[in-house]
């Protein structure tokens, strides 16, 4: 669908959201964070179209300011990697600069499998679009994107997500009061789609477990992301369609970062057997793998993938641990801040079962969550997400 089309639809779906001035130091027994600016750039209202894509936003956020200028920078900053070595990783900051910053907003990322598929590579990304509505925006590339993309992405691991996204928070806080005297503040907003989602609801965690004193999160936007991932894998297996290709990437990003030495000899077939250290290193874009791959799982993964968990092979459950580990449903934590998750009816790019499981699960311990579903496929529902955010009045 259009943007444009679907915007009077949207309107009946806007999210609540608030952000506090109230200024709270970041933790200064911490090392500096920040290291340097790589690049600079000035945009004002007549690059919104670069932004968003080229759709017409023109009309749907007839509100927005036309005199509106504001700066992107790509910011190179210390963190560290699943195994606890010291990375330099990257990211953005968009500033307002024709008035005052209305508050802050930490994007998550879009997933591309391929390494140059960071924010700092291409710079004019939707995930920015809230700094046109003159909200400061900080949207880190996570590791193996960017200054970082040499090196295998830990894709979705909750505990280095989460760590990563807090250093650049620390270091974008750095930055800004040096370069605008701008203090940022300690209420947050969080949000994210696809990859986005759940590196949302990582970032969340890591706050609230490791952070709570100087970070406080007013909402969580989170949208088409992976939730539970024992139940992602099942839902791939019942329903043998994935139409973007997930599954390798996890697994060879558990096998690299957990030390797990799988024989892939159990883990794939076909011709995937055959090529996956050329075709997934990373160097390849994610719709051209899908055409390499095609979007039926059992065209490239084992036979016993498609088995109940306990009859599976022995390297496919080396794996189980590791998808435990990084659910957000299994584990102790519940989210103290709200969220409000969006999704489709049926999700071919992600599975639609772990979004419901998380709204069970944390509304059982209280959480305030809901859940909004969405006619259309994960990308069309992406488009609904983003344009909700540009006009919940964050």
């Amino acid at each position: 669908m259009h943007f444009l089309q679907k915007s009077l639809y949207l309107l009946l779906f806007l999210l609540p959201a608030a952000c506090d001035k109230e200024l709270v130091p970041m933790d200064a027994m911490e090392e500096c964070c920040f290291v340097e600016v790589m690049q600079s750039y000035e945009f004002d209202y007549s690059n919104l179209k670069d932004f968003s894509g080229g759709s017409d936003l023109e009309s749907v956020l007839f509100f927005i300011d036309k005199n509106i200028t504001f700066r992107a920078y790509s910011i190179c900053y210390k963190t560290i990697d699943p195994r606890g070595n010291k990375v330099l990783a990257s990211g953005m900051v968009y500033h307002p600069t024709s008035y005052p910053s209305k508050g802050v907003l930490e994007m998550m990322p879009i997933a591309d499998l391929h390494r140059y598929g960071g924010g700092t590579d291409h710079v004019k990304i939707a995930e920015a679009l809230m700094v046109f509505m003159g909200y400061t925006v900080i949207v880190p590339d996570l590791l193996g994107f960017g200054k970082s993309k040499e090196m295998e992405h830990p894709f979705l691991m909750i505990e280095n997500n989460g760590r990563v996204v807090y250093d650049m928070r620390r270091a974008a806080s750095e930055f800004l009061k040096k370069e605008f005297q701008y203090e940022l503040p300690s209420t947050t907003t969080i949000a994210g789609y696809s990859l986005g989602g759940f590196v949302a609801l990582a970032a969340q965690k890591y706050y609230e477990t490791h952070h709570a004193n100087n970070v406080k999160i007013k909402h969580v936007y989170s949208g088409g992301g992976v939730y539970d991932l024992p139940l992602t894998f099942q839902f791939f297996a019942q329903y043998n369609i994935a139409e973007y290709a997930a599954l390798p990437s996890v697994i060879i990003a558990y096998n690299h970062f957990y030390d797990l030495d799988l024989d892939f000899s159990q883990i794939f077939t076909g011709e995937l057997l055959q090529n996956w250290k050329e075709w997934f290193n990373r160097d390849v874009g994610s719709w051209i793998l899908i055409e390499l791959v095609g979007t039926r799982p059992s065209n490239y993964l084992h036979p016993d993938f498609f088995k109940p968990f306990d009859e599976q092979n022995s390297e496919l459950q080396k794996l189980h641990p590791y998808l435990v580990e990084n659910s957000f449903t299994l584990g102790k934590w519940r989210p103290k801040a709200p969220i409000s998750f969006m999704a489709p009816y049926f999700d071919t790019f992600v599975g639609s079962t772990s979004v419901l499981e998380a709204i069970k699960v944390f509304q059982a311990a209280g959480s305030k969550v809901s859940l909004q579903r969405v006619t259309g496929d994960h990308t069309e529902v992406g488009y609904f997400f983003m344009i909700n955010l540009l006009l919940s009045g964050l």
